[in-house]
């Protein structure tokens, strides 16, 4: 199901606090919510069952006395739509109002934002996608989605790689886009890079600092030229003949990195970069986000 988007309808206090969440009240709100937002056709019959509240905490924010808030995780379901969508909100007690957020004045800290991302926060095994660092000497754990043409991906990537970040872990996921001709090539060539003795961390920094995307109408078979021309183990592995190389690599890596792209999907990345920062999940390289994550 498409992703549907809830704006902050009204700031509300109640004043009795540590009230019990009305889970049906909530549940019929936003059932009119998207029935009013989303064009009916999209929908199909959507109604009660649609929605799951899989997951709430009580939030006691430090306002009138101690106000009762829930950030709440709600899965939507749609017979008429492929895929279900997920959405986060903090509500009252008594399901009908969202709070969009609330801030110190003094220094603009959200007092939600924390709740809202523990309620997303996933575990991601060591093993998913490529290790560039482990036992690294800093705290943080970070899984990079990416594709080496996008050019937000570059800038996440180089983020990343530079002193002082603080990583114990670092994971690289590839997922190559249909719209940059040779990224998948590329991402093949990291994983044989890593095969044949190559660091990890060395292939991906030619791969996205070096290496050059195919022009129009060249050959994306290029994308290899210069992995070999880099790497000499590569080239003794591939051979000259890169259109062979170009056969071997996707026979051996394509379901690997469909697989691991899948999983990606499933975790809500819809685009590069994903980036997960100790779990939490980052839409796009929003740097910000990413130094507040790193630096708790």
């Amino acid at each position: 199901m498409k992703k549907i988007g809830l704006t902050a309808a009204s700031l509300i206090f109640a004043l009795n606090a540590h009230a019990a969440l009305d889970v049906n009240s909530l549940k019929e709100n936003v059932v009119k919510r998207v029935n009013k937002t989303v064009a009916k056709e999209k929908l199909g019959k959507f109604d009660e069952s649609g929605v799951d509240i899989e997951a709430k905490k009580e939030i006691v924010l430090p306002v009138a006395g101690g106000t009762s808030f829930y950030a709440v995780k709600i899965n939507l379901e749609s017979p008429n739509q492929e895929k279900d969508s997920q959405i986060t909100l903090v509500v009252d007690e008594s399901g009908k109002f969202q709070l969009g957020d609330l801030s110190t004045i003094s220094d603009g800290e959200s007092l939600i934002e924390d709740d809202l991302e523990n309620l997303n926060k996933v575990s991601l095994p060591k093993e998913y996608g490529s290790p560039l660092v482990q036992n690294g000497t800093g705290e943080n754990s970070v899984f990079l989605v990416s594709d080496p043409f996008c050019p937000f991906c570059k800038k996440a990537f180089n983020f990343f790689d530079q002193k002082g970040v603080g990583l114990n872990r670092w994971n690289l996921i590839h997922m190559p886009l249909d719209m940059h001709p040779g990224a998948d090539l590329a991402s093949f060539a990291m994983l044989d890079a890593e095969e044949v003795g190559i660091p990890p961390l060395d292939a991906a920094r030619f791969a996205y600092n070096e290496l050059e995307a195919p022009k129009k109408g060249q050959d994306p078979s290029v994308v290899l030229e210069q992995f070999a021309s880099a790497f000499p183990e590569l080239a003794e592995a591939w051979g000259p003949d890169m259109e062979r190389a170009s056969y071997y690599l996707r026979g051996r890596y394509e379901d690997e990195i469909k697989k691991d792209t899948g999983k990606a999907q499933e975790l809500g990345v819809s685009g590069t970069p994903g980036i997960f920062v100790n779990g939490v999940p980052v839409r796009g390289f929003d740097q910000q986000k990413v130094k507040r994550l790193l630096s708790k």
